[in-house]
């Protein structure tokens, strides 16, 4: 395995939009232990530390592929090309298959949130999910020879040697629960997170090949067996990845890939979801398709609409059950920056779906009275609330509407949404400008009797340097 792989695959299994010189060689030092402890080979370092093999890999990378921001308080580094940098990561990927399906198995808990005992998940429902997407992926990958069990009870057992997950056994040994440890949970899951990082790209793939099928449903009063060209229909799946993936709604542009589609719909075609027709007698007429009549989904009688039910309906929701929560893209403007009436072509090629979007590692325009690191980490919000009451003692009123837009630029670049955002952003200007203040009481008085907002003081009475008056 070559430092370019392992780099490559760090950067794409990290949560965080980037990542830090230290963290980014810890990771690489743990990557690598997982590899030699898997049977994988780790190219040798000639005794050379792995801070210094670290930058020699980004440097043959380039800054085409790994972008770096210097004028933070370490060197940050982030993915600036995802799709060249996966066919690094894919070096890797054959060797945690099994333990990437138990994780995203898992996922289908953890993302649903409340406390470790709701995120645990049964044995019989880990056995089911993974035994579904084995079957989904066989075609992608390479699974080790053992069988189904054999390879998830040995991914279990060095899941909990590794500290990763916490296993409940009945009184026979048997299996009964599976569940993140308390260890996983306090370092955020990274070691979790890695092997559902290098999966969900595939996941999202051929939930996007089954979103797309529903759009082959013929017409309600049309007739039931249209063929269409596969090679159009694959290009009509890539245009609505390509849609989703600027709107928000698909987690990874990878997805997207052609090829990717087209292994989707070879799966898709062995498992008899549709039917794809050729002509012997003329190999190169191309091959049209069709949806089977048990997999066509069912349009309401009165609206014409695809009702929501059915065998494709529940195949494409179960893949999207162990799909990423959450978007990796954000709109190009800012949230903070004023309209100028600037008239937008939506027949332009980055406005082609009506706004410009791009992944959230990039910012490329200067904010309106701020000029924002492409990375900015939620420390230096945390450092400001902390020391609030000596940023107001020195502070210039000129500078402080300055000082409040720096604060939703670090808010916003840490991974809030827009809506967090502009409640911090008017919480801090609300407590220190009494017309917003008194404006917003007005408000409040209208519909709560008796509630007073917090005013800020110099004081450091109470933690982060806030007193209440009231």
């Amino acid at each position: 395995m070559m430092p370019t792989a392992l780099v490559g695959t760090v950067l794409l299994t990290l949560r965080g939009r980037g990542v830090g010189k230290a963290e980014l060689v810890r990771r690489v030092e743990w990557l690598s232990e997982r590899v030699r402890a898997k049977g994988g080979r780790v190219a040798h370092f000639y005794r050379a530390p792995t801070s210094q093999v670290v930058d020699r890999a980004l440097d043959v990378l380039g800054p085409k592929l790994v972008g770096e921001v210097t004028s933070l308080a370490e060197p940050t580094f982030y993915a600036v090309d995802r799709f060249q940098l996966s066919f690094y990561r894919n070096m890797t990927i054959h060797l945690f298959i099994p333990e990437a399906l138990v994780s995203a198995a898992m996922y289908t808990k953890v993302k649903q949130g409340g406390g470790p005992a709701n995120q645990n998940i049964t044995y019989d429902a880990l056995l089911d999910q993974v035994t579904f997407l084995s079957q989904l992926f066989r075609g992608e990958f390479i699974f080790p020879p053992e069988g189904l069990i054999a390879n998830l009870e040995k991914s279990l057992s060095g899941l909990e040697k590794d500290d990763i997950i916490k296993i409940t056994r009945n009184s026979t040994g048997k299996i009964t629960a599976v569940g993140l440890s308390d260890a996983e949970r306090q370092c955020g899951r990274e070691n979790f997170d890695f092997y559902c990082f290098l999966i969900w790209p595939f996941i999202e793939a051929t939930w996007l090949g089954a979103v797309s099928l529903m759009g082959l449903t013929p017409p309600l009063n049309g007739p039931s067996d249209i063929w269409v060209n596969l090679n159009k229909a694959q290009d009509s799946a890539q245009l609505l990845g390509k849609t989703l993936y600027h709107q928000g709604d698909l987690s990874y542009f990878e997805a997207v890939n052609k090829e990717s589609l087209k292994n989707a719909y070879q799966r898709f075609a062995e498992e008899g979801i549709i039917l794809v027709g050729r002509s012997k007698d003329q190999p190169k007429t191309p091959a049209t398709m069709r949806l089977a009549a048990e997999w066509t989904p069912q349009r309401d009688p009165k609206t014409g609409r695809l009702s929501d039910r059915g065998r494709l309906w529940d195949f494409t929701e179960k893949i999207a059950q162990s799909r990423r929560e959450g978007s990796t893209t954000i709109p190009k403007r800012s949230p903070i920056r004023r309209d100028r009436g600037q008239r937008v072509d939506t027949h332009s090629p980055k406005n082609r779906f009506g706004r410009e979007s791009e992944p959230v590692k990039q910012f490329n325009e200067e904010w309106e009275e701020v000029v924002m690191c492409k990375i900015f980490d939620c420390w230096f919000l945390c450092f400001l609330a902390k020391n609030l009451h000596i940023w107001m003692a020195i502070i210039t009123a000129n500078t402080l509407s300055l000082l409040v837009m720096e604060a939703a630029a670090a808010v916003y670049a840490g991974g809030a949404d827009t809506t967090v955002t502009a409640l911090i952003v008017f919480m801090l200007a609300m407590m220190k400008f009494p017309h917003v203040q008194k404006k917003a009481q007005a408000e409040i008085d209208a519909a709560i009797v008796g509630y007073r907002f917090p005013t800020l003081t110099t004081g450091n009475k109470l933690p982060y340097g806030l007193e209440t008056e009231h």
